[in-house]
C-alpha cells in the first residue's frame, strides 16, 4: 500500500527524455511515485527517471519513514526514611528507515509526563525539542534535561510524583507531524493539548483544563 504524503500542488512534471506531465504528487513507495493528472489518471514512476529538478524536489518534500525508541534513564535514587529522590531523563534515538534522501530540517519534541498524586493531576516533567536532519546520518540521539522527583512514603500512601510516561512527535519543516509515538493512546490523542504545556506545569488528568504552577526548578515533589 502507498501512503499518501499532501503536498497538494499541480506542477509539471519531467523524465530525463523529455517527456512532460502535469500532475499532482499523490504518493511514493519503494522508489516509485504515483503522479495523478487533471483527468484523475494515475502514472506511477520510478524516481530515478525522473529529472534532476524533481528529484531534488522530492528530497524537500517526502518525509521520510522514522523509527523511534525511547528510553527511561533512572540515574539514581536515594532513598531515606519516609521518602526517596528519583534522578531521571529521557533518551530519544530517531533512525531514518526509507532508502530515499531527504534534504528538509525536522524538528523532535520529548515530553515526558508524571502524576502528583496528592493533586491527582498530571504534571509535565520535560519537555524538551532536537531539530536535526538526516542529510549526513542516519540515526541520531538527543537526551531531555535531567529532573528530580521527590516521593514521600508516609503510611504507604506513595504521597509525591509519579513518572506516568512519553511522547514524542516528530515534525517536518512546515510543523506537521510525520511521526509519533507514545507510551499511552491517550497522550497522542492530545498531543495538540500537550503541545500548550511546558516544562514544570501542572495539568488536569483529562487534558482538558488549563495549566497552572509553571516552574523552572527541576524539581517535582
Amino acid at each position: 500500500m502507498c501512503s499518501i504524503i499532501a503536498i497538494a500542488e499541480i506542477r509539471l512534471w519531467e523524465d530525463k527524455k523529455g517527456n512532460i506531465l502535469e500532475a499532482e504528487f499523490q504518493c511514493e513507495l519503494a522508489g516509485k511515485v504515483v503522479l495523478r493528472d487533471r483527468s484523475g489518471k494515475d502514472h506511477k514512476l520510478s524516481i530515478s527517471t525522473l529529472s534532476e529538478k524533481d528529484q531534488r524536489y522530492l528530497q524537500a518534500k517526502i518525509p521520510p519513514k522514522i523509527e523511534i525508541k525511547f528510553k527511561k534513564i533512572q540515574d539514581r535514587t536515594k532513598k531515606y526514611y519516609s521518602s526517596s529522590t528519583i534522578v531521571m531523563y529521557g533518551d530519544v534515538t530517531l533512525t531514518k528507515k526509507s532508502r530515499m534522501p531527504y534534504t528538509g530540517d525536522l524538528k523532535a519534541t520529548l515530553f515526558m509526563i508524571g502524576e502528583d498524586s496528592r493533586e491527582d493531576e498530571y504534571i509535565m516533567l520535560d519537555r524538551a525539542e532536537f531539530k536535526f536532519d538526516f542529510k549526513t546520518e542516519k540515526t541520531l540521539s538527543f537526551k531531555g534535561e535531567k529532573f528530580k522527583m521527590h516521593q514521600n512514603n508516609y503510611y504507604s500512601t506513595n504521597a509525591g510524583t509519579r513518572y506516568r510516561g512519553y511522547l514524542i512527535a516528530v515534525y517536518d519543516a512546515e510543523g506537521k507531524i510525520i511521526q509519533i509515538k507514545a507510551s499511552r493512546e491517550e497522550f497522542k490523542e492530545k498531543i495538540k493539548y500537550l503541545s500548550g504545556i511546558k516544562a514544570g506545569e501542572h495539568f488536569p488528568n483529562d487534558m482538558e483544563g488549563k495549566a497552572t504552577r509553571s516552574t523552572s526548578s527541576r524539581e517535582y515533589h
